[in-house]
């Protein structure tokens, strides 16, 4: 059974998923501004825009997993009572 975290521990967990969060966006935001260029050539490299969509595609879902995560921390947790749903019911 995990301990409970003090509130100074959870708010540096959401500290850094939000910080975590704001350079993936930022990145994805380098990454859209790439791909658009590159889209813009006479001749763009096919390959270079396929990899650009993917890496955007890898860092959007990384943020909405960490986004999910950050919920979670932010969610007031009910109090354990030992482990109930283990105990026969009488």
């Amino acid at each position: 059974m995990r301990r409970a975290l003090s509130k100074r521990d959870q708010h540096r967990r959401r500290k850094a998923l939000k910080k975590r969060i704001a350079g993936l966006q930022e990145t994805i935001r380098e990454h859209q501004r790439k791909l658009s260029e590159e889209q813009k050539k006479a001749h763009p490299n096919q390959r270079l825009i396929t990899y650009w969509k993917k890496e955007i595609r890898i860092r959007q879902k990384e943020v909405k997993r960490l986004q999910k995560r950050l919920l979670l921390c932010s969610s007031p947790r009910l109090p354990q009572s030992g482990n109930d749903s283990l105990s026969p019911e009488v």
